[in-house]
C-alpha cells in the first residue's frame, strides 16, 4: 500500500535547456501537479529528460573556456554530492537487504504492470520532496519502459547496481551506474571517458544521486 506524504513544491535550478525542453513539452504550461495527475506529470519528465540528457551530453562535450574559474566550487560540489551518494547508497543497501530476505523480488516481479508503475511514480513524486527533482535531467534513460522490462526485473536490476556488501560502515566508494546511450554506447564526454571534464563529472553523480534517492524512496510494500 502506497503512503503519501505532504510534498513541498520543488523546482529544478534554472536551466535554459530545461527551460526551452519543458515549454516544448508542456505548450508553454507549467508542468502538472503530481498529487493532481502523476502518470502526466511523469509522462512529460520522461519526456523532457530524455531529450535533456542527450543533448546535454553533446553540448558539453568539451569543456568550458570558464571552467577554470569555476574549478574549486566544483570540486567543492563534487566532495558534497559524494558523500550524498555514499550515505544515501548505505541507506538504500540496508533496506534492499532486509526486502529482497523477506521476498521482496518475487513480489514485485509477480505484481501487476499497473501496480509497479503505481510505486515507480510514486518514487520519482517522493524524490520532488527532497529538492533534488531538477537531477532527473541526468536520467533520460531510466523510463517507466525500462524499469518495467522482463517482468519488472529492470528495477531490480538497477537497484542491485547500488548495493553494497558491506553493511557494517558508510561505503567510502559510491557505486555509479553510469549513463548509457543507444546501443549501449556512452556518448563523449561520459564518465567513461580517458579524460573527462569535471562539469560532466558532477552531472554524473547527480544522476546518480537521483537514481540511488529514487530507490531508497521506492515503497517497497507492494
Amino acid at each position: 500500500m502506497l503512503t503519501r506524504v505532504t510534498r513541498h513544491s520543488r523546482k529544478p535550478p534554472p536551466n535554459n535547456l530545461f527551460e526551452g525542453l519543458r515549454d516544448s513539452a508542456t505548450k508553454g504550461k507549467p508542468l502538472p501537479d503530481p498529487d493532481v495527475d502523476p502518470v502526466l506529470w511523469n509522462a512529460l519528465w520522461e519526456k523532457i529528460s530524455f531529450e535533456h540528457t542527450f543533448i546535454d551530453r553533446i553540448i558539453h562535450t568539451k569543456p568550458s573556456p570558464q571552467r577554470a574559474l569555476d574549478d574549486q566550487m566544483a570540486l567543492s560540489n563534487y566532495r558534497a554530492i559524494y558523500r550524498d551518494i555514499c550515505h544515501v547508497q548505505y541507506k538504500l543497501t540496508g533496506i534492499a537487504v532486509v526486502c529482497i530476505a523477506a521476498g521482496f523480488e518475487t513480489i514485485w516481479l509477480t505484481a501487476t504492470p499497473a501496480l509497479r508503475e503505481k510505486h515507480l511514480i510514486e518514487a520519482h513524486v517522493r524524490v520532488s520532496m527532497v529538492g533534488v527533482e531538477g537531477f532527473r535531467l541526468m536520467c533520460g534513460d531510466i523510463t517507466l519502459l525500462e524499469l518495467q522490462r522482463d517482468a519488472g526485473k529492470g528495477f531490480i536490476d538497477l537497484l542491485k547496481k547500488f548495493i553494497h556488501d558491506d553493511l557494517t560502515r558508510i561505503p567510502t566508494v559510491a557505486k555509479s551506474y553510469p549513463f548509457k546511450a543507444l546501443f549501449g554506447t556512452p556518448p563523449a564526454g561520459s564518465s567513461t571517458d580517458k579524460q573527462p571534464n569535471i562539469e560532466q563529472i558532477i552531472r554524473d553523480l547527480s544522476r546518480d544521486l537521483y537514481l540511488c534517492q529514487s530507490r531508497s524512496l521506492a515503497q517497497f510494500d507492494v
